[in-house]
């Protein structure tokens, strides 16, 4: 059978992968680290700010601050001075900020 290639995105192939090691051995860590990984969501400020009810300047002052955690709840975008956040990690941190 020749080789077909697919137009799969990475993710869609690690879903895959992750989906048969799931019915291979479902206890895995590596599903555990896959699932959690899985929850990211990547989003500009603007979301994070309009989900969260702040300011821009809030967020960038709790980074400056190191109340949000580089490479986990925001990163920079390749090259340029604009940042990305995780939008699912922020949310937690903040709603235990408030729980205090």
């Amino acid at each position: 059978m020749p080789y077909t290639p697919t137009q799969k995105s990475l993710k869609q192939h690690a879903d895959a992968l992750a989906l048969a090691l799931q019915v291979i051995n479902p206890d895995a860590p590596e599903l555990t680290e896959y699932r959690t990984a899985a929850k990211e969501e990547w989003v500009s400020a603007s979301k994070v700010c309009q989900h969260l009810q702040i300011v821009p300047r809030t967020l960038l002052r709790w980074r400056q601050e190191g109340k949000l955690t580089p490479g986990t709840e925001w990163r920079r975008k390749s090259q340029s001075n604009h940042c990305v956040y995780n939008l699912p990690a922020i949310s937690d941190k903040v709603l235990a900020w408030t729980d205090r």
